[in-house]
């Protein structure tokens, strides 16, 4: 489908919106939108991943900027202190060992890793590498400094940091060790089984848990509390999914969002084609389900179909889900979705239809939606968007903007102007009750920052404790947010409710149950 076809196919199904002005170094406009906006254009060829990067000045000040690859063209380090005017900060145009170009930052060590896999003699750059990672200092981000590069990893779809000192890499999975980075560490797989992985997620809340999405159908969670010697806590095959490409947990950890890149991104010519696959791994939403024996829960697929026209000269080109994440602390998905833009998807619930969009109903691509609730989306003319992305800063300035790294328009700065769902807290209550009083701890869930994944505390807050039927109590936390509140409790096992309302209306109400022994 053509360009003038697709416009007139948007005005067919409701979707296309007022045209604004064109959008700075690449000179078009957005041919549709609803409850998103355009912000700004770092123009970058052939744009791939992205991440984030926040650094403390010696002042306490912090600086915050965007890590974006290319396919062949080294990288961009973007100054998004402002994220309504970013500005370019440094480059590396490196030897061609960014083909495919999934990037990660580790904050502490101000290190960047880059994966390459197979780069082509087409590409810019290539000095014919092959495949691996390559580690780049970026202390001085105006001028990052490639530190070294691991071949002979077999293919390195993407790479994942695991705690400070590990890279994972994917398809086939390998382990390596930058403790020095200057001389990383091939240990290969440790005889470990991992399936044939494509991508590997961390869990912010639980950094022994990775999440591996596992082309064709296969999802994985595997323990890494020794990360040389990895242990497997469940392996589920993954029915209506072609090409699991990406596993991430929520920001509660209580499920997990598994794309399907149908057709590899080449040959789905369809819209919705691909979708998310929702797995509970906690028991709230599916009976029996549990980190060890993950349960569907639902399917979600963006809000429009049109098939390929067969008559038209140029078909529309790929058209499935591809790099994502959740907002942290909120259960609010951007997704890239290549020629069809970005989306924000409410992922916390199972489908209502009465939000701003009639989801998908069809059942073409194994749907109708039945998990998640689309909030807003955005189409850029010329769009063929890989990743669009949250920051996830510990910073409200960000909590509406969402940043593209895209293959025909580079790197686009997008805000999301619909609703914002209540963050979610974390509630825990210690399972013995010494004393006769009740402990837990209320905090905040994973943050990005300076320091990486970090869970902040709730402090001063007022939370309820109570037995049913029984002893109650109100306690302040205190500053690691704590609390303990005594209940006179007698020996035996009791079942003890603690809540948590938030005066200022920015969290929803938490509640733990937990089963103590006095």
């Amino acid at each position: 489908m053509n360009r003038r076809a697709l416009l007139a196919a948007l005005v067919g199904v409701g979707l296309l919106a007022a045209t604004v002005r064109p959008v700075g170094a690449v000179g078009v406009g957005v041919i549709s939108k609803k409850n998103m906006e355009w912000v700004f254009n770092v123009p970058q060829a052939v744009g791939a991943d992205i991440e984030f990067y926040e650094n403390r000045l010696e002042d306490g000040s912090l600086k915050r900027y965007a890590v974006a690859t290319s396919m062949g063209n080294g990288f961009t380090i973007i100054d998004i202190t402002n994220p309504a005017l970013p500005v370019l900060a440094g480059a590396s145009a490196d030897p061609g060992v960014s083909w495919q170009g999934d990037v990660q930052v580790n904050p502490k060590r101000k290190i960047v890793s880059v994966a390459y896999d197979g780069a082509p003699a087409a590409s810019v750059n290539n000095a014919g590498l092959g495949d691996g990672i390559a580690l780049y200092d970026i202390s001085d981000v105006a001028r990052p400094t490639l530190l070294s590069v691991v071949k002979g990893l077999g293919g390195a779809h993407n790479a994942t940091m695991v705690g400070d000192n590990f890279i994972y890499t994917s398809s086939p999975t390998r382990i390596v060790e930058y403790t020095n980075a200057t001389a990383p560490v091939n240990h290969g797989t440790r005889g470990f089984n991992f399936c044939s992985t494509h991508d590997i997620t961390v869990d912010p809340n639980i950094p022994n848990r990775i999440h591996l999405a596992c082309p064709g159908n296969t999802y994985q969670i595997v323990d890494v509390t020794d990360p040389l010697n990895p242990v497997e806590v469940a392996r589920r095959t993954l029915p209506q999914v072609a090409t699991a490409h990406q596993a991430d947990p929520a920001p509660d950890s209580s499920f997990v969002a598994i794309s399907d890149e149908q057709g590899g991104g080449l040959t789905c010519v369809q819209a919705p084609c691909g979708g998310l696959h929702v797995y509970d791994i906690s028991g709230r939403y599916v009976a029996n389900a549990s980190e060890g024996s993950p349960q569907l829960a639902g399917r979600y697929y963006i809000p429009f179909y049109r098939p390929m026209d067969p008559s038209a000269n140029q078909p529309w080109g790929n058209n499935t889900a591809h790099n994502f994440t959740f907002q942290s602390e909120r259960a609010l998905l951007s997704i890239g979705w290549y020629t069809v833009g970005s989306w924000v998807v409410d992922m916390q619930h199972p489908t209502n239809n009465t939000g701003p969009y009639a989801e998908y109903a069809g059942t073409q691509f194994g749907g109708p939606t039945t998990w998640g609730n689309t909030q807003g989306n955005i189409l850029l003319e010329g769009a063929e968007t890989w990743s669009a992305k949250w920051a996830r800063f510990d910073d409200p300035a960000y909590d509406r903007y969402v940043f593209t790294n895209d293959i025909t328009r580079g790197v686009d700065v997008l805000r999301y102007t619909g609703g914002m769902p209540k963050k979610i807290a974390r509630l825990n209550v210690d399972a013995e009750a010494t004393g006769g009083s009740v402990t837990g701890k209320l905090d905040r869930f994973a943050v990005w920052t300076y320091q990486g994944w970090v869970n902040k505390p709730l402090a001063g807050k007022t939370v309820t404790v109570s037995v049913p039927g029984g002893a109650s109590a109100t306690v302040t936390t205190e500053a690691d947010g704590s609390f303990s509140a005594d209940l006179g409790l007698e020996a035996g096992s009791h079942d003890v409710v603690v809540t948590w309302n938030d005066s200022t209306g920015v969290y929803q109400t938490a509640t733990a149950t937990q089963t103590v022994s006095a």
